[in-house]
């Protein structure tokens, strides 16, 4: 997949940059250094604008590079990487001139200053045309190999409409944080709707979204440039003597979906993915980490409307650690199944498989482990498994009756049981856990993901870098401020986050977990 890097700051822009590209071989992906990407000046011609920005960007590119002197000039030429930035504005017919856009590309510093009521006053003290249009440009950043002249090519689209006539109470869609209730949309109504942008259903606002000519136009381009730049590289699946198997598996809270997994990553060395973290990541990226919405609502929803944003993820992750035997536990749609083993590329032989255990059995192991998130009523637990069956639980049990393992007895039974119907598994001879290399990981991630291998209480940052410290003596030591730009730079999937007062902790999730070992085994 290629990586395509977006500079920006704006989270709600870059989902909806993500969503746009979701049926191209293309991966949005955000700088990995911390800071400004670049300085957008407050000019009201667009045409400086966007080329002050795209200079400022590659500047910046070169700088982080260590590859921009003083005296050079043409910063085009420098750089061999690909990137782009856009940049919306906003045309209100009845405040604008010939010679001047209001706002223009001021839009967003013009939404902090005014209200509905003062737009609506604005517009009709000049007549009441309500007209207006929404613009977005994209520059992209091309290396020598892809130009035909310039340094960057642009692309451009724009919706036509109006602004509503009256205010309307909007919630940000849980799914598609840009039609929120918080830009120019929840005020937009474009040509031949009733109601602004943010009020529509996804599949009517996609038909005016005022940004997706643009990244059709951009992604037209990048597919020809990558077919053509792509070397045939044929890849034979190799028939393994051994069979070795990976596992799919579901089931209700508390069946033992989790603990199956910890049994095969700790003494077969599988590689652990749990859903739910995946599923964490999409909610953290759209929503922040203190947002009002639901993650249970958000995950129900996730499921019906766009089933495919856990199973991307988790395929994408498999891609990066390669061919290692894994068990992903918690998918809880067919749907996601489906799409799994449709475009698993791996070696592995992947079977499914239920997890079935009695209500009350569940419901004990709930009260006994007080994991986070986990409900002391058997009212809150049975409602809980009518949303996960809803989301298709049942529909997966039905078609694997005979890929059913039961756990309603002690650990041993239920290991056993599992061992009994998979033989080809082999135990591991790695001990991993006793292998933690002395020098520190060159990498800031894998440093961290090391030294809270054995850290079960949530941290703080600076008690992360304490951790390191601790961890890697005989190193040189590990900055706060730098743990700090990592965790605050973008989300991962390798962690749970706790926030209470203001103070946010971290601790590793299973994902995180798997993801250490794995590190400790590439070190042996």
């Amino acid at each position: 997949m290629f990586k395509l890097l977006f500079l920006t700051s704006n989270r709600t822009k870059f989902q909806h940059a993500r969503y746009l590209c979701r049926k191209h071989d293309i991966d949005i992906i955000l700088k990995s250094d911390y800071g400004v990407a670049y300085n957008e000046p407050r000019i009201p011609d667009r045409d400086n604008l966007l080329n002050e920005s795209i200079k400022n960007a590659i500047e910046r590119r070169l700088k982080k590079k260590q590859k921009l002197s003083k005296t050079q000039k043409d910063v085009y030429s420098m750089l061999d990487e690909v990137f782009f930035i856009e940049d919306t504005s906003v045309i209100i017919n009845a405040l604008s001139t010939s010679s001047e856009e209001v706002p223009g590309t001021e839009i967003k510093f013009w939404m902090k200053e005014h209200d509905f009521t003062s737009v609506d006053k604005l517009l009709k003290e000049h007549g009441n045309d309500r007209r207006v249009i929404v613009r977005s440009d994209i520059l992209l950043y091309l290396p020598k190999y892809w130009r035909e002249g310039e340094g960057y090519k642009r692309f451009t689209s724009a919706e036509y409409g109006t602004i509503t006539e009256k205010e309307y109470n909007i919630k940000t869609n849980d799914l598609y944080p840009w039609l929120d209730n918080k830009s120019f949309n929840k005020w937009f109504v474009p040509q031949g709707c009733k109601y602004p942008i943010s009020m529509l259903p996804i599949k009517d606002a996609d038909q005016y979204d005022f940004r997706a000519g643009a990244f059709k136009k951009m992604l037209t381009f990048l597919d020809i440039k990558i077919k053509n730049s792509k070397k045939e590289n044929i890849i034979q699946k190799t028939l393994s003597l051994f069979d070795t198997p990976a596992f799919l598996v579901c089931g209700l809270p508390c069946a033992g979906k989790t603990t199956l997994g910890e049994f095969l990553s700790d003494k077969y060395n599988y590689y652990h993915i749990e859903a739910s973290d995946f599923m964490h990541l999409s909610f953290y990226e759209r929503h922040g980490i203190n947002s009002s919405v639901n993650i249970a609502d958000f995950a129900e929803k996730v499921l019906i409307d766009s089933p495919s944003i856990v199973v991307e993820q988790t395929l994408s992750h498999l891609d990066k650690i390669k061919d290692v035997p894994f068990i992903i536990t918690g998918f809880r749609s067919p749907k996601e199944v489906e799409i799994f083993i449709s475009n698993y590329k791996g070696l592995n032989k992947v079977y499914q498989i239920f997890i079935g255990a009695d209500f009350e059995k569940r419901f004990q192991r709930n009260l006994k482990r007080k994991r986070k998130g986990d409900i002391d009523t058997e009212k809150e637990f049975r409602d809980r498994d009518s949303q996960q069956i809803k989301m298709g639980l049942q529909k997966i049990k039905t078609k694997l009756k005979s890929d059913i393992i039961y756990n309603n007895s002690d650990f041993n039974s239920y290991y056993n049981s599992f061992l009994k119907k998979y033989p080809q598994i082999s135990e591991s001879k790695n001990k991993i856990l006793s292998n933690i290399p002395k020098e520190r990981p060159k990498d800031l991630e894998d440093a961290i993901l090391l030294a809270l291998l054995r850290e079960n209480q949530y941290l703080t940052t600076t008690e992360i870098a304490h951790k390191i410290n601790d961890c890697f003596p005989n190193s040189i030591k590990t900055n706060k401020n730098n743990v700090s730009r990592y965790f605050n730079q973008r989300f991962h999937p390798y962690f749970e986050i706790h926030s209470q007062n203001n103070k946010i902790k971290y601790r590793l999730c299973h994902t995180g977990r798997s993801k250490a070992m794995l590190l400790i085994k590439n070190f042996l």
